[in-house]
């Protein structure tokens, strides 16, 4: 791991200047956004099994890397190429707000 010891919050300032040399066109930081989204993809996959979700669930996004468009479709990408469907996916801005909506929608939709 690379920020193993190191400070989190710098490796993680490094995200938009990645995800800029990316849609620049540099293949290196392409494959890491595409890696990255991957990785995040395998992990909510794995969750959802987990949690017996099926093949389609809700999905509230957060976060800095979620909110950039390029990532955010390589995530979705990323879901459906493992057989997953995101459906209502929610992009937020706090966290608390998505847990909120899937709430709202759980029980709109068991009603």
């Amino acid at each position: 791991m690379v920020y193993r010891g190191g400070d989190r919050a710098a490796l993680a300032a490094l995200a938009p200047v990645v995800l800029a040399a990316a849609e620049a066109g540099d293949p290196v930081a392409d494959q890491i956004v595409c890696d990255a989204a991957s990785e995040l993809a395998a992990a909510t996959a794995a969750a959802a099994r987990h949690l017996n979700f099926g093949a389609a669930f809700p999905v509230a996004m957060a976060g800095g890397l979620l909110a950039a468009p390029d990532y955010r479709e390589r995530f979705l990408s990323a879901l459906a190429a493992r057989g997953l469907a995101v459906g209502p996916g929610a992009l937020v801005t706090e966290p608390a707000e998505g847990a909120v909506r899937l709430a709202l929608d759980t029980i709109t939709s068991s009603t």
